[in-house]
């Protein structure tokens, strides 16, 4: 009865988060929203520009968002990366 009670608090709460979300993506649109940052910031979901490249393994493009260059995985995804001229001192 308990664990039931606990379910059915948690489902209320994600529901009410999932509202809550649709509501700022309403009010405010996509580029503003504060899903958007959450997306790509927490999740590491970027958004090709228009220009792509094929190198003739990856594709490559920049982010419209934080414009950092990104590859395009095998399941269709694009995550950012770093070559060594990117990466930080002492990562070696």
């Amino acid at each position: 009865m308990l664990l039931k009670n606990i379910l059915l608090i948690i489902l209320i709460l994600v529901i009410g988060l999932m509202f809550f979300c649709l509501l700022c993506f309403i009010q405010r649109g996509w580029n503003e929203s504060p899903m958007r940052d959450f997306i790509h910031n927490v999740m590491d979901y970027h958004v090709p520009d228009n220009h792509v490249d094929f190198d003739g393994a990856s594709m490559h493009s920049k982010c419209k968002i934080c414009n950092k260059r990104i590859l395009q995985d095998s399941q269709g995804n694009w995550f950012s990366f770093t070559d060594d001229k990117e990466a930080p001192h002492g990562s070696r």
